[in-house]
């Protein structure tokens, strides 16, 4: 597998919400790709991430929750371990319409997996699926923010910090208009991805690459996820309990080598 690389960079974001203040953007990845050849892991784009001195967080869910999803533990160990001051892990909710037990030991599952190697559970969960979002009915105890999967937003609306939304990533432009909208707002922009999405040529390692050397460069800020939001809601989140161990059933996993939800 390659080493992370950046793509050709021809545009750079020139605005400043409130100078000199920056703009503030979150990286974050859904999932733990292995990568392949010529295809980037979730390892190799962290690492690049954490050797530019960029905070991230990744959202776990497991593939295998019968077995405590052993590829899970060992490839967030070794991620985390890359920078723990830089990387931080957060839940990954199950798809929309699965139970509320379904959902609560998938959360707990986590849980485990993330304490064991960071040693405090989540507070941060991303949801699953097109669309995913808080549905009646299912809660999520111990988690104080959400990042949603869609995009639409506006400075007229309030947001729900247990559905923050997240950029569009179909051209430069785009983000960087959501970007400027969010922060004339006072709130922070969250982009995510998928590692394996991050292919030579892409639309989406375009955005990604132009908003890192944006960064790189100074004229883009980033936050770790739960920085930002504490900073958009002016709210500190409780500290988190020593994990326990919960039992576990199989619920609706997303393997490692496939997982394309948007």
């Amino acid at each position: 597998m390659p080493a992370y690389s950046l793509s050709h960079i021809t545009q750079s974001y020139g605005h400043s919400a409130n100078p000199p203040l920056l703009d503030k953007v979150v990286f974050t990845i859904d999932h733990l790709h292995q990568g392949g050849p010529g295809i980037y892991s979730t390892f190799d784009v962290v690492k690049y991430l954490t050797d530019q001195q960029i905070p991230v967080t990744i959202f776990l869910q497991c593939s295998d929750p019968v077995n405590r999803c052993p590829a899970e533990r060992r490839i967030a160990r070794s991620i985390y371990e890359l920078n723990p001051a830089l990387v931080s892990l957060g839940a990954h909710a199950l798809a929309t319409g699965n139970s509320q037990s379904n959902q609560a030991t998938n959360l707990d599952l986590v849980s485990e997996v993330i304490g064991d190697i960071t040693g405090s559970i989540p507070t941060i969960m991303s949801y699953h699926g097109s669309n995913a979002g808080p549905e009646n009915g299912i809660s999520y105890p111990g988690i104080n923010y959400a990042r949603g999967i869609l995009s639409n937003w506006s400075t007229a609306q309030t947001d729900n910090t247990l559905n923050t939304p997240v950029m569009s990533l179909n051209s430069v432009n785009a983000a960087f208009d959501y970007i400027r909208l969010r922060n004339l707002a006072g709130l922070s922009a969250t982009l995510f991805v998928h590692s394996v999405e991050l292919t030579s040529g892409s639309t989406r390692k375009t955005v990604f690459d132009t908003l890192l050397k944006s960064v790189s460069v100074g004229k883009l800020q980033a936050l770790s996820y739960v920085a930002a939001m504490q900073s958009d809601y002016a709210s500190t989140p409780t500290t988190p309990t020593t994990p326990t161990t919960p039992p576990v059933t199989p619920g609706s996993p997303c393997r490692l080598w496939h997982c394309t939800d948007k």
